[in-house]
């Protein structure tokens, strides 16, 4: 029996929820939706994920 050979290249990044909790004003100032979904680049990212630290961590 002959056996397949096969090249292959994926080339790909992984989807990573991240979960924080906010209220309605920080959602409205961002322009989030609730129960909605955004795909972001790291440079979007941060602008979402820094206020949610300082949420996080009010120093």
């Amino acid at each position: 029996m002959r056996q397949k050979a096969f090249d292959i290249l994926a080339v790909g990044n992984a989807i990573i929820d991240v979960f924080s909790q906010c209220d309605d004003a920080f959602l409205h100032q961002h322009g989030i939706e609730k129960g909605g979904m955004n795909l972001l680049m790291r440079r979007r990212q941060n602008h979402y994920l820094t206020p949610l630290q300082r949420l996080r961590h009010p120093n």
